[in-house]
This record gives structure tokens, C-alpha cells and sequence, in this order.
């Protein structure tokens, strides 16, 4: 009987430190886990962002604004709802995006009472977050911007528009904007490709209207 009653307790000694081994590896494996989460010497991540880029009257026809804007302020911001740095733990998740806001702007089409241009990437608090290909934009930058309204997950309106590769042309030297995907572009020949757009709308809703009507009381359309 005392030979099984040492036995019993050897038995659960050893179960105990099992536990104990198990529960320490767990933590340590947890803990490294969120250390490859954590900034790593600020730097809060990199993006590699593969644009789409519509074909030129596709970009035109279905912007909501396009205007031609200067920058007036450059900031980091983090993707918070509010803007907020978030706990550290979490500063790899949200990210970080660099805001632009333009005090001086010509609207050529759509309509917009302040712009602010908003770009994936930058620095703030100290941490930085990459991200590329992105347009690099310093104050002082005048901008050809085609641009679509933003909403969020209620349908608020946002006025913060979201600028990339494919929605930014750049001011040369000699007044024109370029993009390096669609080449140089004046604005009297955009102001003139707006306005075809928009005849081309009207005629494609009333060809649209009249193919539809024999049928509006039977179907609901969109």
C-alpha cells in the first residue's frame, strides 16, 4: 500500500509538470505570435497594391469628380474609424495612410465643397506602413485627380477620396498632366472628352429608357 501511494503521487508529479511544460510552450508560442505582429523597428508592414486600370473613357464616364487640385498639407493618419492610433497590438492590422488636403481646386466635373486626397502608406506617431505603387505627393503638388465618392459601411458620405496609380496625372512643366499609364492629358481635351461622356450617358439612358418601358410593369430594372 505505501509502495502504490508513492507510486500515485510520482504519477501525479510528473502529470503535473506536463501541464506545466504544456502551458509554457503555449505561451511562449502565443507570445512570439503576437511579437511577429508587433511594428519591428516602426515599420507596421508593407503593400504591394496590383491596380486595375479601366480603359480611358471608362475612367471619364464613370468618375463622380474629376478636378485638378493643389496640395495644401500633407499628414499620416491611421486607418482608425476615428483616425486614432490604435493599442500596439493592432498597429500591424489598421495600418496607415498619408492625407492630403487641398484648399485650392477646380471641379470639372461632379461637385465638392473640400477635398482631401487620401493614399495608402505613410508615417505617423513615429511608425511608418510602405506601400507601392502609390503616387508621391508633396504640398505644393498640383494634381489631375478622377476620383469616385466613397461611403462607408452606413452610407455616410465621406468626403475623403482615395487616390492611386490609375486615378492620379501629375502637372509637367509645360501645364500638361501625364500618367504613366495613360500618358499626357490637357485639360481642354478632358474638359471636351467630359462632355462627349456625358452626351454618350444621355443617349445610352434614353435608348435604355425606351427598350425598357414595354416592360417597367413587370420587372423592376437595377
Amino acid at each position: 500500500m505505501p509502495e502504490t501511494s508513492k507510486f500515485m503521487k510520482i504519477a501525479v508529479l510528473v502529470f503535473s509538470v506536463v501541464l506545466v511544460a504544456v502551458a509554457v510552450i503555449g505561451t511562449v508560442e502565443s507570445a512570439e505570435s503576437n511579437r511577429l505582429c508587433l511594428p519591428v523597428n516602426g515599420s507596421v508592414g508593407n503593400m504591394s497594391i496590383g491596380w486595375h486600370y479601366p480603359d480611358y473613357g471608362d475612367l471619364v464616364a464613370e468618375s463622380d469628380l474629376i478636378i485638378v487640385a493643389t496640395v495644401s498639407d500633407k499628414f499620416g493618419i491611421w486607418n482608425t474609424a476615428d483616425g486614432k492610433k490604435p493599442p500596439r497590438y493592432a498597429l500591424c492590422d489598421y495600418g496607415i495612410s498619408t492625407c492630403h488636403p487641398c484648399e485650392e481646386f477646380e471641379v470639372l466635373k461632379g461637385d465638392v465643397a473640400r477635398v482631401c486626397l487620401r493614399a495608402p502608406g505613410g508615417t505617423v506617431d513615429g511608425y511608418t506602413m510602405n506601400a507601392a505603387p502609390v503616387p508621391s505627393l508633396e504640398i505644393g503638388d498640383t494634381v489631375l485627380v478622377f476620383l469616385m465618392h466613397n461611403y462607408d459601411e452606413n452610407d455616410v458620405y465621406l468626403s475623403w477620396y482615395h487616390i492611386g496609380s490609375p486615378n492620379v496625372f501629375t502637372e509637367t512643366e509645360n501645364g500638361t498632366f501625364v500618367n504613366e499609364y495613360y500618358g499626357e492629358l490637357t485639360v481642354e481635351q478632358l474638359k471636351k472628352d467630359i462632355e462627349n461622356s456625358n452626351e454618350n450617358l444621355e443617349d445610352a439612358e434614353s435608348a435604355s429608357s425606351l427598350k425598357f418601358l414595354p416592360l417597367a410593369t413587370c420587372i423592376t430594372i437595377g
